[in-house]
């Protein structure tokens, strides 16, 4: 199990749905955001109508379910804000040879032998820096094979921006980029400067475009 912590809209998918494309995935691939509301049936599976007289349900996998049955990458994004219920049962697909399974206490099988290729994969925004993610439980982080920070940007961001604004304006956005970056208490994404230079593509002056694309998100910085 891999964790990959680092601040939104860095690639932390991205790179993931590029690996994905590569064997034996294949493009075999799923990902769910998380969040308090959320309902685990969509994840792990839930019984459905069943279309003949025979039975009256039939059960369908989840996307973690069919993930785990074909061998695919499933990726958990912002696992910080899951459920409890859902938490505790990452506990048995992370853990390690004969140990690992996936619960299924809904169904009829009750568990889920694992697909050896599957690889269960999960992101989180990192506490503080302008982000109130929650943090993990130490049963949930003492399982984790790999955490990897993400801390820059995996796309080249100068390139990005020239597909939008000249040189000169690209220039000034990744210098404004990178004093707001390095004053720590914001952690602009590659998302944000993408937009913002979209908007001044699109004719608004790069002051004008940073008080309606950037100044808003981000109310409460300093």
């Amino acid at each position: 199990p891999i964790g990959l912590r680092g601040p939104s809209g860095f690639g932390k998918s991205a790179i993931l749905g590029l690996i994905a494309q590569t064997p034996p995935w294949n493009g075999n691939y799923a990902s769910d955001g998380c969040h308090d509301g959320m309902d685990i049936e969509s994840l792990v599976g839930t019984n459905w109508p069943s279309p003949t007289p025979e039975r009256l349900t039939v059960w369908r996998d989840g996307q973690l379910t069919s993930m785990a049955r074909s061998g695919g990458i499933y990726h958990m994004e912002e696992v910080a804000n899951a459920p409890s219920e859902m938490l505790s049962r990452l506990h048995q697909i992370m853990d390690e040879g004969d140990m690992r399974y996936l619960s299924l206490p809904e169904s009829e099988e009750s568990r889920v032998v694992i697909h050896p290729d599957f690889r269960f994969v999960a992101s989180w925004n990192p506490p503080a820096k302008g982000y109130q993610s929650t943090r993990l439980t130490a049963p949930v982080m003492h399982r984790w094979g790999a955490i990897i920070d993400m801390d820059k940007p995996i796309a080249n961001e100068r390139l990005l921006l020239k597909e939008y604004v000249d040189d000169d304006t690209a220039n000034r956005i990744m210098r404004f980029a990178k004093d707001v970056r390095d004053k720590g208490s914001v952690t602009l994404s590659t998302r944000d400067i993408k937009l913002l230079a979209q908007v001044i593509s699109a004719g608004f002056d790069p002051i004008a475009a940073s008080e309606i694309s950037l100044q808003p998100k981000y109310e409460d910085a300093q």
